[in-house]
């Protein structure tokens, strides 16, 4: 079970996932969490640190099962839509 909350402009992100075992009792559902997983927002910086490196352990993974090389990030367009996302926010106020 994913759990994730965050403010309208999707800020202050807490998320933790839960696995566990979800069986029927008589007529109901019940679900029985076996291990935590924090996610962003819990722990703390150790916490956001766990987040990232596990992401980038998981994307190496997955791109090593399929052969394929690490993307290239196109910095000057992210950068851009960056500062127009700050002018966006400026006009606002």
């Amino acid at each position: 079970m994913l759990y994730h909350r965050h403010d309208e402009r999707l800020w202050g992100l807490l998320s933790f996932l839960l696995t566990g075992e979800l069986a029927q009792e008589g007529g109901d559902w019940v679900f029985r969490p076996a291990r935590f997983l924090p996610g962003m927002g819990i722990g703390g910086l150790r916490g956001y640190w766990r987040f990232v490196m596990q992401g980038r352990r998981t994307a190496a993974a997955y791109l090593a099962r399929r052969g394929l090389p690490r993307p290239q990030v196109a910095w000057d367009e992210m950068r851009a839509g960056l500062d127009l996302a700050r002018q966006m926010a400026e006009e606002e106020r």
